[in-house]
């Protein structure tokens, strides 16, 4: 694997892929990146966009790497290396390659922990896997993982937790200790509950919001719509839970769901 995540199965030289022979190239790569749904795009520009990263957000990656690639490779094979880079690209496979390489001093002050769903990186691979996320399960349902932020944050995988020759242990304290040192900016509303009784709503919005769920102080409700929206109410009763579920449903982004969990 090459520093910029590319799958180094021929060498890489400066042959040029023009007229033709580069449109013929981008029709490959288009057919391939509608095999994810990401077809269509206007790679003409010399990059094409994926979502990557823990957040699934979209980033640009140069196309000049795969088409000198595809320049020293046969016709037949630029289906499959195109396909092969695409996914590549979607897995933030470079950063998961320089993490095992990188030191726990270089990343230690970039780590965060990260709410998610507990879904397993790929299918099939029991949970202490070198490639799976080092993660582990909430009270809530959820389930929590560590991320390194960066140009794009990465979730950590064992592989790199075992190079870098510390505990699971070490590292979700490391990221917690990181988590505390933010200050989130809260917006709050006065709800009132058919019993009469008042409370307060507070809702956080910013990237990565999702974890702050981990500071919340108990008795408490709270959602988290997205991963980077979390909603809270002091009040632990069946209203309140009402009323931070209504507030969840209406969020835009659905990636953890309105579910309201309890800190007890």
């Amino acid at each position: 694997m090459t520093p910029d995540g590319s799958l180094n199965d021929d060498p890489v030289h400066d042959a040029p892929m023009d007229g033709e022979r580069y449109e013929d190239f981008l029709a490959e790569l288009d057919e391939a990146a509608g095999m994810l749904g990401a077809d269509g795009q206007d790679l003409a520009s010399g990059f094409i966009e994926l979502p990557a990263g823990a957040y699934y957000e979209i980033h640009a990656f140069s196309l000049a790497p795969l088409a000198a690639r595809c320049a020293e490779a046969p016709r037949d094979r630029w289906g499959s290396l195109c396909l092969r880079q695409i996914e590549a690209w979607s897995d933030n496979a470079d950063e998961l390659a320089r993490l095992e390489k990188a030191s726990f001093d270089d990343v230690r002050d970039r780590l965060r922990p990260h709410l998610y769903s507990g879904h397993a990186h790929y299918r099939d691979t029991a949970p202490d896997d070198p490639s799976e996320y080092l993660r582990r399960p909430l009270d809530s349902g959820l389930a929590q993982a560590i991320v390194v932020t960066g140009e794009i944050d990465t979730m950590v995988h064992n592989g790199a937790a075992a190079a870098w020759g510390v505990t699971a242990d070490e590292l979700f304290a490391a990221a917690l200790a990181n988590l505390k040192e933010e200050r989130p900016t809260w917006n709050k509303r006065p709800i009132h509950f058919p019993d009469g009784e008042k409370s307060t709503l507070w809702r956080a919005q910013a990237r990565g919001a999702a974890s702050w769920a981990l500071l919340v102080e108990a008795p408490a409700l709270f959602a988290v719509p997205s991963h980077h929206t979390l909603i809270v109410c002091p009040a632990v009763h069946v209203h309140a839970a009402a009323a931070v579920a209504e507030a969840a449903a209406g969020e835009r982004g659905d990636l953890l769901g309105a579910a309201v969990f309890t800190r007890r």
